[in-house]
């Protein structure tokens, strides 16, 4: 079933593509006029492969082609559950980032959907970008899904990570959330971010 993106049109999902990774999906899309321009402006459009590796991905996945990530729910959102639950019975440190990318409904209102898929896919691609930049060691288990095909709100769950490792997550907060400013169309992209961790004074 198509998700509705709360302005009559509606977002496909796709199931999981055989392929190593689900980036070919990605390309598949239309093109997006504004994307030169905003590419132009080093305004982050594009996650990186780690996150579209479908060998991560359980059977069934369903994939928002606008982005390539999985979409959490069914199989996808049980096999988080069951590795969350086993971090958490063996003693291990987690982290949740919450992140939700602002104006998009400004954005579709002003420019129309084009431009608020652009805005969709800087929501996703800013903060999973700098998730990647941490280089976590291989043992560090990371997902990254979006809650609907239409959504703009990236969840990213990090699993057995040490506390100076939380530290540096938390820390993303802070630039996941640096404003960045297109001048052609006139829109400043943002994010809201929240770093929720095992660590964490309300947990204990």
């Amino acid at each position: 079933m198509p998700e509705d993106i709360g302005n009559g049109a509606e977002m496909p999902r796709e199931l999981i593509p055989h392929n190593e990774n689900t980036r070919d999906l990605v390309n598949n899309e239309p093109a997006n006029p504004y994307e030169e321009r905003v590419r132009a402006a080093n305004i982050e459009i594009d996650i990186p492969d780690r996150f579209l590796n479908t060998d991560h991905f359980p059977e069934g996945t369903h994939v928002d082609p606008l982005t390539g990530l999985p979409i959490e729910e069914d199989s996808m959102r049980l096999q988080m559950i069951d590795e969350f639950t086993d971090c958490i019975k063996e003693g291990k440190n987690w982290v949740v980032l919450y992140s939700d990318a602002d104006n998009l409904k400004q954005a579709n209102k002003k420019y129309k959907r084009e431009f608020g898929d652009i805005v969709i896919r800087y929501g996703a691609a800013r903060p999973t970008q700098l998730i990647d930049q941490l280089n976590l060691p291989e043992n560090v288990s990371i997902y990254a899904t979006r809650q609907t095909g239409a959504a703009d709100e990236t969840v990213i769950l990090i699993l057995d990570v040490n506390e100076d490792q939380i530290e540096q997550i938390k820390g993303l907060t802070n630039p996941i959330g640096e404003r960045k400013r297109l001048q052609d169309p006139e829109f400043t992209f943002s994010i809201s971010a929240v770093a929720l961790s095992s660590t964490g004074e309300d947990l204990q």
